[in-house]
């Protein structure tokens, strides 16, 4: 299980920080060979690597990282680091429930993803905070650039999404279809996409618009629906092969997606003769 973290804790040596209201402004080090184990953070963040090189480790994914390079971080999603290649040292950008509340009440939603940012608008603006960490941080240039910041992460996500949900979303939606009967646990889907269940629950309902628990009953009721109308199968099991507790619960959760009961739909949709 990994670690998670509140805004103000760090792994490494960390700097003297910068809070100003919700938002908190920090440097770390890190020195070469130095690996940073499993964890995530209570809230999202971003971070600027300043000097060095670093690995990020999230997704089973490995992204190589280089001075000038930024990356955001979602809450609640597992990654890791690695200095493979002599000491780093980053910037630290964390906001925290003040800014989420700010932000959803105007309808404003976050990524649900890991985010490398190694070229383009945020990691300038980054530098620019960076600059103004340095000369002390007025309240209201950071929270210029901050809100920049996350128009440019929103900005990239919003045509990340045209392309369709991510490759281990697909795959995990791709289980459920193929096993539609099957007793598939949220904590076994994230872990065979390699990613947090909290934050496998957001990704799947930001790219499906509904939870998983939904899909899945979805995708049992068009099965049951398949084996009504091409089977023989009793409605009691049918209801077992679907995955649900017996033939009431079968029955109150098809009537509820297909208006009618099981029985109904049989005698309807059943090839005559």
């Amino acid at each position: 299980m990994s670690v998670r973290l509140q805004n103000g804790s760090f792994f490494g040596s960390a700097g003297q920080p910068v809070r100003l209201d919700d938002m908190l402004l920090a440097e770390t080090s890190y020195g070469e060979g130095f690996v940073v184990p499993l964890h995530a953070h209570a809230h999202p963040f971003f971070c600027l690597l300043l000097e060095g090189r670093m690995v990020e480790h999230f997704e089973r994914r490995r992204e190589v990282l280089g001075r000038g390079c930024a990356f955001f971080h979602p809450a609640d999603a597992d990654h890791a680091e690695s200095f493979e290649a002599g000491s780093a040292r980053l910037f630290n950008i964390q906001f925290g429930g003040g800014w989420l509340d700010r932000m959803a009440g105007v309808g404003v939603e976050l990524p649900v993803d890991h985010l490398p940012l190694a070229g383009g608008l945020v990691p300038w603006l980054a530098t620019r905070l960076h600059e103004e960490f340095r000369a002390g941080g007025e309240r209201l240039v950071v929270e210029g650039l901050l809100l920049a910041m996350i128009g440019a992460v929103l900005r990239k996500d919003m045509t990340r999404e045209r392309h369709g949900p991510p490759a281990w979303l697909r795959r995990a939606a791709t289980m459920l279809h193929d096993q539609p009967g099957a007793d598939l646990r949220l904590a076994e889907l994230a872990a065979s996409a390699g990613v947090h269940p909290a934050h496998f629950a957001r990704s799947f309902r930001g790219a499906y618009g509904c939870t998983v628990g939904d899909y899945q009953r979805r995708l049992r009721v068009e099965h049951g629906a398949r084996l009504l109308e091409y089977s023989a199968l009793p409605l009691s099991q049918v209801a077992l092969e679907c995955g649900f507790a017996d033939q009431s619960h079968f029955t109150r959760v098809f009537r509820r997606e297909k208006g009618v009961t099981p029985a109904v739909y049989r005698r309807m949709r059943r090839p005559s003769g």
